[in-house]
């Protein structure tokens, strides 16, 4: 049986002259095919990056696109991770999953690592409107147009360290280039960030504590989902139809009906550790 993690552990060792099995991805067993039509696997040697590339489609999965976004590695005291040892991310291109591993970075004393690995449906939030084609036909979409979106994502979750698994909403105001909100639907968070707390709301199937902070010009939405179970295989469920989203933040007076929804992400959110997610759907169904 091959595994990724050999690919992981020998990328380093062509690109940067050597393997480091003490900080690396030693603990993942993650049973991936090493071909490169099937994986990417993206290394810190490569910072203050981000990739987006299209998702292959296949039974089950809806994402159009795939992103591992190392913007956290980058700080105003320069570079904070060691270049091919402290980050390891190998996604799959068909959308069913990705695993990883990121050593803790302590800075002024707190864990500054920033990793975020994501499937995407619709068009990156952080591209023009009307700049790139279509790559799916839902969206971008205006708020007041959706009367229903129903999200589905059946997935299995193992891991050790900070992170969250989570539902991103980044939306945008009519012929907006950038996105004025950012909303995070999270199922699954080991870590809690110093925020104001705003109150709760529920859903059909989940409920949420919600909080807000703002980071750079935009506001963010921090809503901690308290109803969904979690098996102790792993196996997490999540069903929510994101039109029940919507009308919260509409009447809290945090989005309007004419604002821009260009797409949404799933995506895990990490601070340190190692961490495997396999997907057994990533779906959604919309109505206007």
């Amino acid at each position: 049986m091959k595994f990724c993690l050999a690919v992981c552990c020998m990328l380093p060792l062509l690109l940067l002259g050597g393997c480091q099995t003490t900080n690396y991805a030693v603990k993942n067993t993650l049973k991936y095919s090493i071909d490169n039509r099937e994986l990417h696997c993206n290394l810190s040697n490569e910072y203050g990056s981000f990739r987006k590339e299209i998702v292959s489609k296949s039974e089950n999965i809806d994402a159009d696109l795939y992103e591992v976004n190392l913007w956290g590695i980058k700080r105003k005291s320069g570079i904070i991770y060691e270049h091919g040892k402290s980050v390891g991310v190998c996604i799959q291109k068909n959308g069913r999953g990705y695993y990883y591993t990121v050593v803790p970075q302590i800075i002024d004393g707190r864990k500054e690592s920033w990793v975020a690995i994501n499937y995407g449906i619709g068009r990156s939030a952080w591209s023009f409107l009307n700049m790139s084609p279509r790559l799916n036909k839902d969206f971008p979409e205006t708020i007041g147009n959706i009367k229903k979106l129903r999200v589905i994502c059946d997935y299995n979750f193992k891991s050790e360290g900070l992170y969250n698994n989570k539902i991103v909403l980044w939306i945008k105001k009519p012929g907006g280039h950038r996105p004025f909100i950012e909303v995070m639907l999270k199922f699954d968070n080991t870590t809690i960030r110093k925020s104001q707390y705003l109150g709760n709301f529920k859903t059909d199937n989940h409920a949420f504590y919600v909080y807000t902070h703002k980071i750079f010009e935009f506001k963010t939405i921090d809503a901690r989902d308290y109803k969904t179970s979690v098996n102790e295989t792993g196996d997490r469920f999540v069903d929510i139809d994101l039109r029940q989203v919507f009308d919260y933040l509409i009447e809290e007076k945090l989005i309007s009906r004419d604002d821009i929804l260009p797409g949404f992400q799933f995506a895990t959110e990490i601070w340190d550790g190692t961490g495997e997610l396999k997907i057994r759907k990533l779906k959604y169904e919309i109505e206007r």
